[in-house]
């Protein structure tokens, strides 16, 4: 497998401008950003959830904004649906700063 190329700030930027700009409202937003993710990935994927192992299968925005983007997760003994915040993929970048997690997105 290639190694993937780490990303600019002014890039991700860019990436997040595309998938954002015809969404207004967090309902929008969250909608958008599920459907990029989705869209880059190719599941399934293997990943951690609280230290266990996983494959992640899809991930979705159910209309929660509390809850915000959920990853559809299987196990041995069946599916679950957790806040993709819980999940770690297998080779998982660095924890962002304080001030990179504090950041909102507006459009």
């Amino acid at each position: 497998m290639a190694a993937r190329k780490k990303r600019s700030s002014a890039e991700v930027d860019a990436v997040l401008e595309e998938m954002l700009v015809d969404a207004y409202g967090d309902e929008e937003q969250l909608t958008a950003l599920a459907e990029g993710i989705g869209d880059a990935l190719d599941f399934p994927l293997d990943v951690h959830v609280v230290g266990e192992p996983l494959s992640l299968l899809a991930v979705d925005y159910d209309g929660n904004a509390r809850r915000g983007i959920v990853a559809r997760c299987r196990r041995e003994d069946g599916t679950e649906d957790v806040s993709i915040y819980r999940v770690i993929g297998a080779r998982a970048p660095k924890r962002p700063s304080a001030r990179a997690r504090g950041r909102t997105i507006e459009t």
